[in-house]
């Protein structure tokens, strides 16, 4: 379903999709806690949504934190739905 808000944009509106929080993404690659981990997983199998803040929050402890490559992140980033959600 498509709505044009007060400014002329348009925007889709999904009623059967779920964005996520950084967590989830987090906790999929965390192997400290394997029950959250699982969970994660199967949360993201069901392919949701993903805030470009959540990706961008989930890159950032990737990079910098974790110390990942960029290689590496890039990759997983391809697996993101990620859409511009206004909250």
């Amino acid at each position: 379903m498509e709505d044009i808000n007060l400014i002329g944009t348009k925007r889709t509106i999904m009623s059967n999709k779920v964005a996520i929080d950084t967590n989830i993404l987090l906790y999929a690659l965390d192997d400290f806690y394997p029950e959250k981990q699982n969970i994660s997983i199967q949360i993201i199998a069901d392919k949701p949504l993903f805030c470009s803040q959540s990706v961008s929050e989930f890159i950032n402890v990737c990079l910098h934190k974790w110390k990942f490559a960029k290689f590496k992140v890039a990759k997983l980033r391809r697996y993101c739905n990620m859409e511009h959600i206004l909250l």
